[in-house]
């Protein structure tokens, strides 16, 4: 016979994210006022140290790519 109780399952990372994002941009008023949230965007822009930081460190990988 076979066992009557289920296990609870366990969401993925990834359905994990979604609901997370779901729950940030989802529908609904925004707590927040429109002015504060582009001052929130305006202060997370990387500066252009970091642009120059991550241009120089980064390596892009293309997978299949081959020039022509």
């Amino acid at each position: 016979m076979a066992n009557s109780k289920q296990q609870p399952r366990r969401a993925d990372p990834a359905s994990r994210a979604d609901r997370a994002l779901h729950e940030l941009v989802g529908g609904g008023r925004s707590q927040i006022s429109v002015s504060k949230a582009l001052r929130a965007r305006d202060v997370n822009r990387p500066s252009e140290q970091d642009l120059a930081d991550a241009e120089r460190e980064m390596s892009i990988v293309r997978r299949n790519w081959r020039p022509d």
